[in-house]
């Protein structure tokens, strides 16, 4: 089988078992020509499959996981293993993925942080945190806090750091951060739960 029937099939796995859990949809665009696309579904046993997309000038990136939820009181974990395809290429790679949040009191926090090797030559290992957000909430609906982002590949630092705001509806929540760094950045993010 090729890379394109397996993400077909489990593609199809994904939206099939949608009725029987919980969906997480995340669209994020930037001025800088980011792009980012994810579904993450999280199974009644708390297994997770996790299928995004993320883009930047010169490199274009699918990417397939698999993982388990840990909830340890306010405390999410969800370790996830993935195949990335990237376009540039096209190579094919592994990733380990850690997505985390944690929500107490008035405070939330969430992050991921992943690991790529190729698994084919051509193109480096990188390692990022996109994004370790801390914010507070304010009234029922709206937070305010910072949003940090690192990105290392071939011995280089790419750290980015600012102010984020969120608001929820009854949909999901949206999202604008405005972030510095090695360059500027300022971010829309819009999730969708269901």
């Amino acid at each position: 089988m090729r890379m394109e029937e397996y993400m077909r099939l489990i593609l199809f796995m994904l939206f099939a078992s949608c009725a029987f859990a919980q969906n997480l949809v995340e669209l994020r665009v930037a001025q800088n020509q980011y792009r980012y696309a994810d579904y993450l579904h999280t199974f009644r046993n708390n297994a997770v499959a996790d299928v995004y997309y993320i883009g930047v000038p010169g490199a274009n990136e699918v990417t397939l996981g698999l993982g388990y939820q840990f909830k340890i009181q306010t405390l999410t974990l969800i370790p996830v293993a993935y195949v990335a395809s990237v376009k540039e290429g096209p190579r094919i790679a592994a990733k380990f993925g850690l997505i985390g949040g944690l929500e107490t009191g008035s405070w939330k926090s969430g992050f991921y942080l992943a690991h790529l090797l190729p698994l084919q030559d051509g193109f480096s290992s990188y390692r990022i945190l996109d994004a370790l957000d801390v914010t507070m909430k304010l009234g029922k609906r709206w937070e305010l806090g910072g949003s940090f982002g690192l990105f290392h590949q071939d011995g280089k630092w790419t750290p980015q750091y600012g102010p984020i705001v969120k608001m929820s509806d009854k949909h999901g929540q949206w999202g604008f951060s405005f972030r510095v760094g090695t360059g500027v950045e300022a971010r829309f993010i819009r999730v969708w739960t269901f």
